[in-house]
């Protein structure tokens, strides 16, 4: 579930100086928590987005509303145009507002190519996940699919649709990322923190809602993150059908050559990754390019870890700084 969404802003870390602060209960401190999050890739939220992604069970709108009057007045936070945010970078609406639009447009081709994918042996599942998942795009984000497939043949799956990819020109591409697969019995996640949270929580589905509603059940642990947030994505799955000829490979591959077949493709990119990610240490390479039987993770560049790491830091800038602990 690597995201694009990284790459859509500038780092800010700097607050203005000469604020003084006053976080009265945990609301405030739900809010500022969940905005320093957001605004790590330059990302206001609205009001409604700030109670749906609050980490507060206990609280409703209308206290969401006052409090983020009260930080405004404050001058803790800003607003502009409809959005709250901590950095006063009121170009981050434009860039959001534009960025929305977008993505509207390339949820069309995520749901043409989900149509695409759910044809391929042993696909179960598609979701949408990266930028796109959180409705934001730009002219150099990707599509990323997360894949749920069948039990034991998930590295056959990927070879198939790893090699389709290969095939098309380098700038389609980046409208077929597909770079997390798990399978049907290994729905958990095991990373859980704020930013595999995150990325659960905006997970689309856009092919087999059924599996989109077992993944939600076999990681209630992210509601710890977003107690409030709605997980109705139904509008935009595809309605296509798996072709006969996907029933016909499934069958031929159903047996021990099949599971032949998977395990040699699953050794063999393990060894290749191993000797392409070899200056990752043991903990790294689980971290970023997970390759196991059940679960193939590519995320080369290690986004996760450089979130928790950014956030980390604008958490302690802020309680350092206003003097208060979130």
């Amino acid at each position: 579930m690597e995201s694009n969404f990284i790459n859509s802003g500038r780092e800010i870390h700097s607050f203005d100086a000469g604020k003084s602060i006053i976080l009265v209960n945990e609301v405030d401190k739900a809010v500022i928590r969940k905005l320093l999050y957001f605004d790590i890739f330059r990302h206001p939220l609205s009001a409604n987005e700030i109670y749906h992604f609050c980490d507060l069970k206990e609280v409703t709108p209308d206290q969401i509303n006052n409090r983020l009057q009260k930080l405004s007045q404050q001058g803790i936070i800003y607003q502009y145009g409809g959005y709250y945010f901590l950095s006063n970078d009121k170009e981050a609406v434009t860039k959001r507002i534009n960025g929305n639009k977008l993505a509207a447009k390339y949820m069309k081709k995520a749901l043409f190519i989900s149509g695409i994918i759910a044809r391929f042996p042993f696909v179960r599942g598609i979701l949408v996940s990266g930028s796109l998942s959180k409705g934001y795009m730009d002219k150099g984000s990707d599509i990323d699919f997360f894949i749920v497939t069948e039990t034991g043949r998930l590295w056959l799956c990927r070879s198939m649709l790893a090699t389709v990819r290969k095939l098309l020109i380098k700038p389609l591409r980046k409208y077929f990322c597909i770079n997390y697969f798990i399978d049907t019995s290994s729905l958990e996640i095991p990373d859980k923190n704020i930013f595999t949270a995150t990325e659960l929580a905006f997970i689309r589905p856009t092919y087999n809602p059924a599996i989109y509603n077992n993944i939600l059940k076999s990681n209630e642990w992210m509601h710890r993150f977003y107690p409030n947030k709605s997980f109705q994505f139904n509008d935009i799955i595809t309605r296509k059908e798996p072709s006969g000829i996907k029933a016909v490979i499934e069958k031929i591959l159903h047996g021990k050559w099949g599971e032949k077949l998977d395990t040699f493709m699953f050794r063999f990119m393990l060894r290749r990754w191993k000797k392409r990610y070899s200056d990752f240490d043991v903990e790294q390479f689980d971290l970023n390019i997970r390759t196991r039987k059940n679960v193939s993770k590519q995320h080369e560049k290690g986004y996760q870890y450089i979130i928790l790491e950014k956030y980390t830091t604008k958490v302690l800038l802020f309680e350092t700084k206003f003097k208060v602990t979130l």
